[in-house]
């Protein structure tokens, strides 16, 4: 992952986290989680314990995500 993206979606992530409107910051980290998972092929079955291990920063943004989700 190159740190460029990174801090792209990470500074997406905090600007959407400042959204009063529980819709749609919701709405917006749906589209965010699935950015991701465009953008780094992350997969959700079969490699995905190999994916994690190689890439522990793209999983520890989209953990992010995916608990901001159900705040």
């Amino acid at each position: 992952m190159k740190m460029g993206d990174m801090a792209k979606y990470t500074d997406r992530l905090n600007e959407t986290m400042q959204i009063k409107d529980k819709q749609l910051r919701n709405d917006r980290l749906a589209n965010l989680q699935s950015d991701l998972e465009a953008a780094y092929e992350i997969p959700l079955t079969g490699d995905a314990l190999k994916f994690r291990i190689e890439n522990p920063g793209v999983i520890e943004l989209y953990r992010t995500v995916v608990e901001a989700r159900s705040v």
